[in-house]
């Protein structure tokens, strides 16, 4: 199981150093401070701005929630999920690039404590799965994980990350899902843990963390009582194979 769980982080880091859209190095022997403002030349952000100073974050969340123990009768199963989120911001905390990739992973085990799947098996990120991921077979808008990623973080670009920890958001249960007139039609999954993510990654960029944002302090504002409408999404990627 360790093997697994520590291929998962190697892999969710890797996609995070090279898939944020602004032009930074990055080296994986680096210590953990934040990554200083890089100043030799302006970037123009999606919202048509211009700023002299760039900074870079990784926030990454893990959990094993969907871990079930085994026993007699059924076989149990450890899982690993994690969501990473790689963010561009300048020096206002407006958001210039942002990219999300998540991995689910697991391994059966008997009741003896024997394995009952495959170690050794190949691990993919959602990116990586791209339509073979199987959401858009049961989602209710017929869009995959990636897509709706892709809408997700066209939306937050050009946002201060206090705006994006501030969207309007329906709840079912902690499950976290976009409540913006944008949003509506191509996010019916939920973020919470893209938040939790994207939180972490700013912390990580500006060596601050969020304070009053909608995760660390809730906004009554942001929070729409009315969840009807997402219904479905309950158990919409309970089914997609991962």
């Amino acid at each position: 199981m360790k093997k697994i769980l520590t291929a998962a982080v190697i892999a969710a880091l890797a996609i995070s150093l090279t898939a944020c859209g602004c032009s930074a190095s990055t080296d994986m022997n680096a210590t953990s401070d934040p990554l200083e403002p890089s100043s030799d030349t302006a970037s123009s952000g999606a919202g048509g701005y211009t700023d002299t100073e760039t900074l870079v974050g990784i926030g990454i969340v893990a959990n094993t929630s969907d871990s079930t123990e085994a026993s007699e009768s059924s076989d149990g199963s450890a899982s690993f999920d994690l969501t990473a989120c790689a963010v561009c911001v300048d020096s206002d905390g407006r958001i210039i690039d942002v990219r999300f990739d998540a991995i689910e992973t697991g391994i059966g085990f008997d009741y003896a404590g024997a394995f009952t799947g495959d170690i050794e098996s190949d691990i993919y990120t959602k990116r990586e799965l791209g339509d073979d991921y199987g959401l858009g077979a049961v989602s209710g808008i017929g869009m995959n994980w990636h897509e709706q990623m892709d809408s997700f973080e066209d939306w937050l670009r050009g946002k201060t990350v206090t705006e994006a920890m501030d969207m309007k958001l329906s709840y079912d249960g902690d499950r976290q899902i976009p409540d913006e007139d944008n949003l509506r039609s191509s996010v019916t999954i939920s973020v919470s843990d893209q938040l939790k993510a994207l939180e972490k990654a700013y912390a990580d960029a500006t060596g601050s963390s969020m304070t009053g944002s909608g995760m660390t302090g809730s906004n009554s504002s942001a929070v729409t009582d009315d969840d009807t409408s997402y219904d479905d999404t309950t158990s919409e990627e309970s089914s997609v194979i991962s």
